[in-house]
């Protein structure tokens, strides 16, 4: 699937399988404490399906600021760096190991992207994963991201 907006079927959004999720819930349910950090707006069904699991989630509902995610008619990469920080939670002790990207990155001009990269990468624990729909074969892509969130650990 690419990153634009899941079909629609009866007035509400088709699943669709994601193999590379399902094998994240699979490793999350093997055990151990997990952090994710959720680049999206917080939604039901994310937290029910994490409630399963030993983990801590962090929200940051970064679609809702994509304007701010602008880069400036000089390309100000330190700015955007530091704009991309405050939207951000703070920082915890604890680094997160998942970062739920969704379909974000489609809407982020490079600045942005290397922005957002940057800060992740400070924050990051060695070996975090990043989970992101890229929208590469779409002829159309919604105005704003989408808002995937699971429909249970094998399907978006």
């Amino acid at each position: 699937m690419t990153g634009s907006s899941a079909p629609v079927l009866a007035g509400r959004p088709a699943q669709f399988r994601a193999p590379l999720f399902q094998g994240l819930v699979e490793r999350m349910a093997a055990g151990g404490r997990w952090v994710v950090l959720d680049l999206g707006s917080v939604r039901p069904e994310t937290l029910a399906l994490l409630s399963e699991f030993r983990c801590r989630l962090e929200i940051a509902d970064l679609g809702e600021h994509l304007q701010a995610l602008v880069p400036d008619e000089e390309g100000d990469a330190a700015r955007l760096r530091e704009q991309v920080e405050e939207l951000l939670p703070p920082r915890a002790r604890e680094a997160p190991d998942v970062v739920f990207a969704w379909d974000l990155l489609n809407y982020l001009e490079r600045p942005a992207l290397a922005a957002l990269s940057s800060r992740l990468a400070v924050r990051a624990a060695p070996g975090t994963l990043v989970h992101a729909l890229i929208a590469y074969r779409d002829p159309m892509m919604p105005a704003a991201p989408a808002g995937y969130c699971p429909a249970d650990g094998r399907h978006l």
